[in-house]
């Protein structure tokens, strides 16, 4: 922006420190989880999977496992657990034993 303040331009100046606060805040956000609750939480979930939400939900593991960088897309109709699989693959990698199954 040639060197021009966001004031120049109209905008507000930034603080960095609330950008700092809420980058932080966001961060002990994300690391507050229980630890040994979302184990369990995994462990009892994926009993619940029908077999094509087991197979995309080792699909994604064994890549993040090998890192072989694979993109998985994920599409199926309304109501069949995609949510409930992507929020189960979340919980996993909370847990920070992804290479742990």
């Amino acid at each position: 922006m040639s060197g021009k303040s966001l004031l120049y331009y109209g905008f507000p100046e930034s603080i960095r420190e609330q950008s700092i606060v809420i980058t932080n805040r966001l961060y002990m956000t994300e690391m507050a989880y229980n630890v040994s609750q979302l184990i369990h939480v995994v462990s009892v979930d994926v009993s619940k999977f029908n077999h094509d939400q087991k197979k995309v939900y080792d699909n994604v593991l064994n890549s993040a496992d090998s890192n072989s960088g694979q993109l998985f897309f994920l599409d199926a109709v309304g109501r069949t657990g995609k949510s409930f699989l992507i929020n189960l693959l979340l919980d996993k990698v909370r847990t920070g034993k992804i290479l742990q199954r």
